[in-house]
């Protein structure tokens, strides 16, 4: 298990660097395009916000599904493997 304070510390520091570029840029973003690109960079954010939270949903059944795929590819090839020798 990972420590609740460690975590804390990485979740903050994340969270603290995202808005640091967030803060960064939009003002740049503003100055640079009278203030047009800001629903762009907007929309953006929103598909990125919204990708991310899908991966981190769907990777860890992907990740499971794959371990046990490729555990039972192992004990079809030990198995038949075992079988052969027998012989």
């Amino acid at each position: 298990d990972v420590s609740p304070i460690l975590a804390l510390i990485c979740g903050l520091l994340v969270a603290g660097g995202v808005h640091a570029v967030k803060a960064t840029a939009r003002p740049v973003i503003t100055a640079t395009t009278a203030g047009i690109g800001n629903p762009v960079v907007s929309v953006i954010e929103d598909v990125v916000s919204g990708a991310t939270t899908i991966v981190a949903v769907v990777l860890p059944a992907v990740a499971a599904a794959a371990v046990l795929g490729w555990l039972a590819l192992f004990a079809w090839w030990y198995f038949r493997r075992r079988k052969e020798i027998a012989e």
